[in-house]
């Protein structure tokens, strides 16, 4: 399905319009045309939820997708060979824009859930100074990945052993996860993947101001 995408919807879609009707587009932007693969239809078939696959006039805020297990517009055969799981992870629906144009973005949404859920005026100072912003303390030579302080995995069994996992968009069924960038670097070098956690449920890794903890339930 070749679709045009408009405005940013809540979720990290963006919203599209077609013969069916509405179109939630994921790993899309705004004002680009893509090959789109519809995922899933919403009740009484009155709007699709859909993933692109190949884009065709891209956004030039559109950069190369930094995780392998989040970029939709490699194939399953791809993204396979590239870590053992051909699955499209969800976590990250933001990562092939550049981080301007992402807090450009959520400031759009976050303003528009204020006006429409909120009901605050939109000529409201909250509403007319309201800027997302990078965090103070983040390591700008990260860019907008390894932020992220806190991460918590499934466990999964897989040939080779019982693995941290992580869901697909939309999915119970979570997959065995290699890396996951938004992950402080000091979790992430943990390799946590790496570890066989039989007879673990869950894997919380969190990133204190003196060490790096992590900690498994049963």
């Amino acid at each position: 399905m070749r679709l045009t995408c408009e405005s940013p919807a809540h979720g990290g879609a963006f919203v599209a319009r077609s013969e069916k009707g509405v179109v939630f587009v994921r790993h899309a932007l705004t004002g680009e045309t893509v090959q789109a693969r519809i995922t899933d239809i919403g009740p009484k078939n009155r709007y699709y939820f859909a993933d692109a696959v190949a884009i065709d006039t891209p956004s030039p805020a559109r950069r190369e997708h930094p995780w392998v297990q989040g970029n939709s517009l490699l194939t399953d055969e791809e993204r396979a060979a590239a870590t053992g799981v051909k699955e499209l992870l969800g976590g990250m629906e933001y990562g092939h824009i550049d981080p301007a144009t992402q807090r450009a973005y959520k400031t759009d949404t976050l303003r528009t859930q204020l006006i429409r859920l909120g009901g605050i005026s939109p000529d409201s100072p909250l509403i007319t100074s309201l800027t997302v912003e990078p965090m103070p303390t983040k390591d700008l030579t990260e860019g907008d990945l390894s932020w992220r302080s806190r991460v918590r995995y499934t466990v999964v069994k897989t040939p080779s052993g019982w693995r941290i996992g992580m869901y697909p968009h939309q999915s119970s069924r979570a997959v065995p996860v290699i890396d996951f960038p938004l992950a402080a670097r000091e979790l992430r070098q943990l390799n946590l993947h790496e570890l066989d956690l039989h007879g673990i449920r869950q894997v919380d890794a969190a990133l204190s101001s003196r060490a790096v903890s992590s900690f498994s339930s049963p």
